[in-house]
């Protein structure tokens, strides 16, 4: 019996040493495993906390995409309209280069024009052949004023006219300017 009894207490003790080492282990286990829960609980809330603060910039970062777009699609808007604008403008460019060109044109024959009435004018020896040159019931025919005076007259020499300073003009333009007609070379 002795060493049943014995036995059981061995058996008894080494139970109840099991249990405190078990016991020890589970409570450093414990506060291990609560350490490991009081950190994760601290990673998390800096993790929601990190979350939020990206939430809200991301939400400020979407609000300038929108503006930026808005911004965008203004810009392209603008840019349509001076599209346009330049189309037009290069348009008036080709517009303008055509009229100055008859308008080089037509200031030529001006000037050649005005070189044959110059020649026409210094030359006195030939004076009746331009009036019988033109008819004489014509109302667009070529008449001469006078710087001075009322009549019109078909030579640019006529009486004491100038004729350097004699201007031409159609005979209806003087007639509907109150010139009448001189007696003398009509």
């Amino acid at each position: 019996m002795k060493s049943r009894r014995a036995k059981i207490i061995s058996i008894s003790v080494l139970c109840l040493f099991l249990v405190a080492v078990l016991a020890a282990g589970f409570s450093g286990n414990a506060n291990k495993l609560q350490k490991q829960l009081d950190e994760a609980n601290s990673n998390y809330t800096e993790l929601k906390t990190d979350y939020e603060k990206i939430s809200k910039d991301n939400e400020e970062l979407q609000d300038k995409y929108n503006d930026n777009l808005r911004d965008l699609e203004s810009v392209k808007s603008e840019l349509t309209k001076y599209k346009d604008q330049k189309t037009q403008i290069v348009e008036l460019t080709k517009q303008f280069a055509d009229l100055q060109s008859q308008y080089d044109s037509v200031k030529a024959e001006n000037e050649s024009l005005k070189a044959q009435l110059s020649s026409q004018q210094t030359d006195t020896s030939s004076p009746t052949v331009e009036s019988s040159a033109v008819p004489e019931s014509s109302s667009d025919e070529t008449v001469w004023l006078s710087a001075t005076g009322s009549k019109y007259h078909s030579i640019p020499d006529c009486g004491n006219m100038n004729p350097n300073k004699a201007r031409q003009t159609t005979k209806s333009s003087a007639e509907a300017s109150g010139y009448g007609r001189c007696s003398n070379c009509w």
